[in-house]
């Protein structure tokens, strides 16, 4: 990690806005879980109740969320649909796999990683994927309309 501190909390940065609000807005709730996930997991002793309803929670949500892109994607012909679900549909069973190694074995260093690895994921894929995804729902009449 690059951080001097033992924390790995990301800060919702504005860099990270794609300008689609309903989209902004999910990504934001994500980040918001995620960092709530951290905190548990900082713990002297991880009350693993807790944390499993952080990651149930974080799991749904993400899967929400993901199925709003897809919606958005689908309803306005988008076209690198496939690409894109992949790569949802990857993190969804990566993040799965670890909360499933969590349970069985308990080590709070397979949290921290599972912590980490969804922050990374977050952030690349919102630079890189969602953008490319944002630029395009842009170009939509009213697609900040609710």
């Amino acid at each position: 990690s690059h951080h001097a501190r033992n924390s790995e909390k990301m800060k919702w940065d504005e860099s990270y806005n794609t300008n689609v609000l309903v989209i902004d807005n999910d990504h934001k709730k994500l980040f918001e879980l995620t960092n709530k996930l951290e905190e548990l997991s900082e713990d002297e002793v991880p009350k693993a109740h807790l944390i499993n309803n952080q990651i149930e929670r974080l799991l749904d949500y993400t899967v929400y969320h993901f199925d709003r892109e897809k919606d958005l994607m689908t309803k306005h012909d988008i076209v690198p649909l496939n690409q894109h679900i992949a790569e949802h549909d990857e993190f969804v069973a990566v993040a799965k796999e670890a909360y499933a190694n969590w349970k069985q074995r308990g080590d709070v260093e397979d949290l921290k990683s599972l912590v980490r690895y969804l922050l990374n994921w977050l952030v690349e894929h919102i630079m890189e994927s969602d953008m490319e995804l944002a630029e395009r729902l842009m170009l939509v009449d009213g697609i900040n309309e609710t």
